[in-house]
């Protein structure tokens, strides 16, 4: 076949190119998935590159280190998780709560490796991700805040829902490990946890009393 003819009917059409916008998406979507049953510091970019089916030189094209890239995996990776916790505006908020922790608890499970990595590993050495976890968490935080608008006067709420998102995380990454309770026990551990705290922290100081 001559240069410049098409192809004949039956094989492969050429593979389309991708824009910049579209190659460094696709980059990052592949090491979205490896996360999956593999630490964020485990990624190569020979294997992503691969996986992209494309070169090496390609993916330093795009990010100019591999810092660079996990970064941009990493940034996607919480994005990913704030929209699977994602609830539904439309049910009551105490519902709302329990569909956002049942997303979280299976997010964690099925992601287990990576997502332990990302919060406790290597990368938490470096201050940029440590820098993208803290306003991840902050995003979590304003969530939970948002839905409950009748506690703006109470300076303590945002630091008491703060430490529980940090008590959250630590006791659903301990269950994975040892899952002593069943997972309907730990959604409610979870759920009435921050319902006491809140209450807690609307009641204000001096409110609670400890026996001596």
């Amino acid at each position: 076949m001559t240069p410049g003819t098409s192809s004949p009917a039956g094989t492969p059409a050429a593979r389309s190119r991708l824009s910049p916008a579209e190659r460094r998406a696709q980059l990052i979507a592949v090491g979205l998935d490896m996360l999956v049953d593999r630490a964020l510091h485990e990624l190569s970019v020979d294997d992503i590159a691969a996986a992209a089916g494309t070169s090496k030189a390609l993916v330093f094209h795009y990010f100019g280190s591999r810092p660079e890239l996990l970064r941009a995996i990493a940034e996607a990776a919480a994005d990913d998780f704030l929209e699977r916790t994602e609830p539904d505006p439309a049910l009551p908020l105490e519902d709302q709560l329990v569909q956002s922790m049942q997303a979280f608890v299976r997010y964690v499970a099925d992601r287990r490796v990576g997502y332990v990595m990302l919060v406790r590993g290597p990368a938490t050495a470096d201050d940029a991700m440590l820098d993208l976890f803290e306003q991840t968490r902050g995003r979590i935080v304003d969530r939970i805040v948002s839905k409950l608008d009748t506690v703006d006067d109470v300076p303590s709420f945002r630091l008491v829902v703060r430490g529980w998102v940090a008590f959250a995380e630590e006791v659903t990454i301990s269950w994975i490990g040892d899952p002593v309770v069943s997972e309907e026990q730990l959604l409610e551990l979870l759920n009435h946890s921050l319902a006491q705290l809140v209450a807690l922290a609307l009641l204000g100081p001096g409110a609670l009393v400890l026996p001596e």
